[in-house]
């Protein structure tokens, strides 16, 4: 589980950064740009819900 949340993370910020590069060059509703925040997008909701499961499943065990 770990190691799918830290693949995750560095695809976020991968994510991130390219379209903060882009975004200095190209217009906001360029084809392009609306791919990559889709799946920025996609990615940041994998990530939320792992993130869940993994404070849910240490909260159970520590109770």
């Amino acid at each position: 589980m770990n190691s799918r949340i830290i693949s995750l993370e560095v695809r976020i910020n991968f994510y991130k950064r390219m379209l903060n590069f882009l975004l200095n060059f190209i217009s906001t509703n360029n084809f392009i740009i609306l791919k990559l925040s889709k799946k920025l997008d996609k990615y940041i909701s994998q990530y939320q819900k792992l993130k869940l499961k993994n404070i849910i499943k240490t909260s159970s065990l520590a109770a």
